[in-house]
C-alpha cells in the first residue's frame, strides 16, 4: 500500500489518474486548492516542474469526465500553468496536440482557454506568421461560428487583431481566409453578422485596410444586405455602417456606393404608423447621430447635400413617440460640439422647444438629456457663449428655468431627475450660467442642502454640480458669500454625514513610541499613553425633532466662513479671533489627564454624564496644536480640516468613528472622536498578549474590510501601522479599528472612474512602500501602498518585528529580499505556512502594478472562514 501523497502538486497527480476512484467533489477540491497556490508571477520553470510531476495530458484526461465544474476548475488550473508559456512553446512537439484538441472541442470552456493559448502569437509577427501558415489558423476561422456568443467573440478579436500585422492582414485578405469567410456568411443571419462585424472592424482599421476590404469583393456583399427586403437584415446592417464612416476612406465608400442617399430618402417615407418603417426609420436616425457625433468627420457638407437636417426636424413633428424619441436624443448628437451645434438652425430649435414645453415623463427626460449636451458645450469663444444662452433662454422655465429644474429634479421619476441635474451642470460650466446660479438664492439654498437629496446617484450629481461651481477661475468673486458654503461642501464630499456613536469599554494597556514621516516630509516622534477607566453602559440617545431650515446646517459653516475672512486678512496687523457655534463643552466634561501625545496634537477624555450623575458617554477628544509661526493659516487649516472631510465621511465597524470638529476654551480645535479604549495593536503585540495565529487572522480579515472599504470610497490611508489600530471589545468579540486619517489622501471621487496618483513621502518607516520612497515626487498609487503596509502589519503580529527596517536598497535586509523574491526564499518567511507565505510574496511584491489589492487578498479562500478574535 503506497503511502499517501503530502505534497498539494502529488495530490494534483493522484487524483487526475486515469485509474483514480476518488470523487469528482474531491477532485475539485483538491484542484482549486492547488490553484490558489499559483500567482500571476508563476515563472516557466515553475510552470515546468509542475508539468513534469502532473503532464499535460493527464489534466486533457481530465476534461474525459463530463462535469461542468471539474471542466471549469481545470481550465483555470491549464491556464494558469500554461501562462508563462510563450506561443513557440504552446505549438511545440509535446503540447500542441493539446491545443488542436481543444481548437475542436464543443465544450465552450476548453475552446476558449485554446484561443487565449493562440493570442500569444501577438508577441511577434513571426509568430503570427507562424500560426497563419499552420493548421491553427482556419480552426480560429470556424470558431466564429461556435455556438457560444463569448468564445465566438473571442474568436473574432484575435482574428481582428491578427489583421493589424503585416503576415496577419495578408492572410486575412488571403483567398483561404476570404473563401471560409464567405462559406460563414451562408450559415444563418446570426452568423453571418458576427462576419459583416469583424469585417467592418478589419476595414476600418485603416484606410489601406479598407481599401483591401472593398477589393476582396467582402464589402459588395455587405450592400446587398442594407438593400434587403429582410427588416431585421436591414436595421441590422444601418447598424453597422456607423464604424464604417470612421474612416475617410469609408466616407468615400459610402458616397460612392449611393448608401447615404438611399438610406437618408428612407426618412422621408410618411407612414409612421408601418412598424417596418419605424424600425428602419429609427435606425436611420440613429445612424446619422452618430455619425454627425464625430467632430472630425465633415458632417455639413452631408447635411448640405442630403437635407438631413431638414429631414431631422420634420421627424420632431411625428406622432410615433420611438421616433420621436430617437430624433430628440440624435439632436443632442449632433449639437454636443461646437461645429454640431452651429448646424441647428433657429427653425429647428424653435420647434425642438416648442414640443419640450408640453412633453412629459420619458419624452421630457430624452429632451433634458439633449438640452444638457447641447448647452454643455464650450470652447471658450464668445460665439458658443452666446449660442448656449439662447438655447437655456429657450426653455422658458416658470417661474424661472433655475427653479423649474429643481422641480424636475424633485421628481420620482429617476430619469427626469437625473437629466435635470445634467442640464444645470453643463449651465454651471459657463460664466453666464455661475451668474445666474448666484444670483440665485432659491437654487443655492436648494444645491447646498443635503437634504434634499435621499438617493445615492443624486448626492453624487449634486456634488459634480457644486465642484463645477467652486472649480470655475472667478468662483470666490462671483459666488461670492456662497463660495465658502461650497468648498466645505466639497472638501466634505457626496455623502457627509454627522456620526455621533456611543462606545466606550474598558482598558489597561499601555501604547508606544515609533518615528513617524509626515506628507512635509518632517520626522516627528509619536509617544502615547492610555490610562485606565471603569466599564461604562452604552445609551441610545434620543433624537430630537429637525427643524426646517433653507441652508443646512454644518458644525462648520461658520467655521469656514472665518477662515476665509482670516485667510484674506493674514496680512493685516490685527489677528481675528475665531468664533465657533459648537464648543467642546458640549460633549461633555474634560478629563486633563492626557492619554496620548504627538507632533501635531494630544489626546484627551471627555465624558457626558446622566441626570444621576452616572457617566453616560465616553469620547476621545484629539486637541490640534496652535499654529507655528511659520505656517501659514491657509495651509494649517487645510491639513486640518482635509484630516476631519475625510474621518467624517466614514462608517464602517473597523474604522474610528470621527464625530465633530469644535474649539475648546483656548481656542484650539478639537476632533471629536469614538473612545476605542482596548489600546493599540502595537501594545498588545508587545506585551505578548496576542496568543495565536487564528487570533493575529482575525485582526487581519478585519484590517482588510476596513482598507477594502477605504478602497471603494476612493481613500487611501497612508500610514497603517500597529500603533494606528485600535482594539475595542464589544460582546464577546474584540473589535480592530482603523484611526489617524492625518496622511490620508482621496486618490478617487465617487463619480470618477479613473484614479490619480498621490505624491508626498509619508508613513512611518518599516511600513512605507517602496514606490513611496523612489517616487514620492513623481506619485504613487496610495491604495497599493497601503496593501504592502498591511502586509508589514501581518508579519509583526505573527513574528513580533519588521521583515526588513525600511524597503530601500540601503537596507540590507531589504537588498537580501529582493535577491529572493523571484525565487520566493526570503529566509524571514520560511516560518510561515504555504498560504501565508504565498499571500505576503504577492501583498509585498516591490512592482506596486503586480501587487496583489486589498479585494485580491480578501479572495483568499482560507481568509473567507476566519471570524474576529474572542474575547475571554
Amino acid at each position: 500500500m503506497s503511502p499517501a501523497p503530502t505534497n498539494p502538486l502529488e495530490q494534483v497527480s493522484k487524483v487526475l489518474q486515469p485509474n483514480s476512484n476518488i470523487s469528482i467533489t474531491e477532485k475539485i477540491e483538491v484542484l482549486q486548492a492547488f490553484s490558489a497556490t499559483l500567482t500571476e508571477n508563476l515563472t516557466f520553470e515553475k510552470s515546468a516542474q509542475i508539468l513534469q510531476a502532473a503532464p499535460l495530458g493527464l489534466f486533457y484526461y481530465g476534461f474525459s469526465v463530463e462535469d461542468n465544474r471539474l471542466t471549469s476548475v481545470l481550465c483555470e488550473l491549464i491556464s494558469k500553468i500554461l501562462l508563462p508559456f510563450t506561443y513557440d512553446q504552446i505549438v511545440s512537439t509535446e503540447n500542441k496536440e493539446f491545443l488542436l484538441q481543444g481548437l475542436t472541442h464543443f465544450t465552450p470552456d476548453i475552446r476558449y482557454l485554446s484561443l487565449k493559448q493562440v493570442f500569444k502569437c501577438l508577441a511577434s509577427d513571426a509568430f503570427v506568421s507562424n500560426m497563419v501558415d499552420s493548421e491553427i489558423f482556419p480552426l480560429v476561422l470556424a470558431t466564429i461560428a461556435f455556438q457560444d456568443a463569448r468564445t465566438a467573440n473571442k474568436a473574432s478579436e484575435l482574428l481582428y487583431k491578427i489583421s493589424a500585422t503585416p503576415s496577419g492582414q495578408a492572410a486575412f485578405f488571403g483567398p483561404t481566409c476570404t473563401a471560409m469567410l464567405k462559406q460563414l456568411l451562408q450559415i444563418n443571419g446570426v452568423i453571418s453578422f458576427r462576419v459583416y462585424d469583424l469585417i467592418i472592424k478589419v476595414a476600418t482599421y485603416s484606410d489601406s485596410t479598407f481599401e483591401a476590404c472593398e477589393s476582396s469583393g467582402l464589402l459588395s456583399v455587405f450592400i446587398k444586405e442594407l438593400q434587403s427586403d429582410d427588416l431585421l437584415v436591414k436595421i441590422n446592417a444601418i447598424e453597422l455602417l456607423n464604424d464604417i464612416a470612421t474612416t475617410s476612406a469609408g466616407l468615400s465608400f459610402l458616397e460612392k456606393a449611393d448608401l447615404l442617399d438611399n438610406i437618408t430618402t428612407i426618412l422621408d417615407n410618411p407612414d409612421d404608423s408601418d412598424v417596418v418603417v419605424q424600425l428602419v426609420k429609427c435606425a436611420v436616425i440613429k445612424f446619422l447621430g452618430n455619425l454627425g457625433e464625430k467632430e472630425q468627420i465633415p458632417f455639413e457638407p452631408m447635411s448640405i447635400k442630403y437635407n438631413i437636417m431638414e429631414k431631422i426636424e420634420r421627424c420632431l413633428e411625428t406622432q410615433n413617440i420611438e421616433i420621436l424619441i430617437v430624433t430628440i436624443s440624435t439632436i443632442g448628437l449632433l449639437g454636443s460640439h461646437p461645429s454640431g451645434l452651429k448646424l441647428l438652425s433657429n427653425s429647428l430649435l424653435t420647434t425642438f422647444f416648442s414640443k419640450y414645453e408640453t412633453s412629459v415623463s420619458q419624452v421630457k427626460a430624452v429632451y433634458l438629456q439633449s438640452i444638457s449636451k447641447l448647452i454643455s458645450v464650450r470652447n471658450g469663444t464668445e460665439e458658443i457663449e452666446r449660442i448656449t444662452m439662447n438655447i437655456y433662454s429657450r426653455i422658458e422655465g416658470r417661474p424661472s428655468t433655475l427653479l423649474s429644474l429643481i422641480k424636475e429634479a424633485k421628481q420620482p421619476e429617476d430619469t427626469i431627475r437625473v437629466a435635470s441635474f445634467a442640464v444645470m451642470q453643463a449651465i454651471a460650466y459657463h460664466a453666464w450660467g455661475i451668474q445666474l446660479m448666484a444670483q440665485s438664492s432659491e437654487f443655492m439654498n436648494y444645491i447646498l442642502n443635503r437634504s434634499t437629496e435621499y438617493t445615492e446617484q443624486g448626492k453624487n450629481w449634486k456634488f459634480a454640480i457644486i465642484q463645477t461651481l467652486v472649480s470655475a477661475p472667478d468662483a470666490p468673486r462671483v459666488l461670492n458669500e456662497y463660495y465658502a458654503q461650497l468648498q466645505v461642501y466639497v472638501r466634505q464630499g457626496a455623502h457627509f454625514k454627522i456620526l455621533e456613536p456611543v462606545a466606550a469599554v474598558e482598558s489597561n494597556f499601555p501604547s508606544l513610541s515609533s518615528l513617524t514621516i509626515t506628507s512635509e516630509n518632517e520626522p516627528s516622534f509619536v509617544k502615547e499613553s492610555f490610562n485606565n477607566t471603569t466599564t461604562i453602559g452604552m445609551k441610545k440617545k434620543q433624537k430630537k425633532p429637525k427643524k426646517r431650515s433653507a441652508l443646512p446646517k454644518w458644525p462648520l459653516v461658520q467655521q469656514l466662513k472665518l477662515i476665509v475672512s482670516t485667510i484674506k486678512s493674514q496680512n493685516q496687523e490685527k489677528p481675528q479671533k475665531r468664533h465657533h457655534s459648537r464648543l467642546l463643552s458640549h460633549y461633555g466634561q474634560l478629563q486633563r489627564r492626557q492619554i496620548g501625545t504627538g507632533a501635531s496634537a494630544t489626546v484627551l477624555l471627555t465624558h457626558q454624564l446622566q441626570d444621576d450623575g452616572k457617566i453616560m458617554r465616553v469620547y476621545a477628544v484629539k486637541a490640534f496644536r496652535k499654529r507655528k509661526v511659520q505656517e501659514t493659516e491657509s495651509s494649517f487649516m487645510k491639513k486640518l480640516i482635509s484630516e476631519f472631510c475625510i474621518s467624517s465621511t466614514l462608517d464602517h465597524p473597523n474604522i474610528v468613528k470621527t464625530v465633530d470638529l469644535v474649539l475648546d476654551e483656548k481656542n484650539r480645535y478639537c476632533t471629536v472622536m469614538e473612545y476605542c479604549s482596548g489600546g493599540d495593536l502595537y501594545s498588545f503585540i508587545k506585551e505578548g498578549l496576542l496568543s495565536s495565529q487564528d487570533e493575529a487572522n482575525g485582526y487581519f480579515k478585519q484590517l482588510l474590510d476596513g482598507l477594502s472599504y477605504l478602497h471603494r470610497l476612493g481613500v487611501a490611508h497612508r500610514d497603517i501601522k500597529p500603533e494606528n489600530l485600535l482594539l475595542v471589545k464589544q460582546n464577546t468579540s474584540t473589535i480592530l479599528k482603523i484611526s489617524d486619517f492625518g496622511e490620508a489622501d482621496v486618490f478617487r471621487e465617487a463619480w470618477q472612474e479613473s484614479s490619480r496618483l498621490s505624491d508626498g513621502l509619508c508613513g512611518s518607516t518599516p511600513y512605507i512602500a517602496p514606490e513611496i520612497f523612489s517616487c514620492s515626487k513623481q506619485g504613487y498609487r496610495a491604495s497599493q501602498a497601503d496593501v504592502w503596509s498591511a502586509g508589514i502589519v501581518y508579519f509583526c503580529m505573527r513574528l513580533n518585528g519588521v521583515p526588513f527596517c525600511s524597503a530601500q536598497q540601503s537596507d540590507t535586509n531589504y537588498r537580501l529580499y529582493r535577491k529572493n523574491y523571484a525565487k520566493q526564499a526570503y529566509p524571514a518567511f520560511q516560518s510561515f505556512d504555504e498560504e501565508c507565505r504565498q499571500m505576503m510574496y504577492a501583498m509585498l511584491n516591490p512592482d506596486p502594478e503586480k501587487r496583489y489589492t486589498i479585494q485580491d487578498v480578501l479572495k483568499l479562500t482560507w481568509l473567507a472562514e476566519v471570524k474576529p478574535p474572542k474575547y475571554n
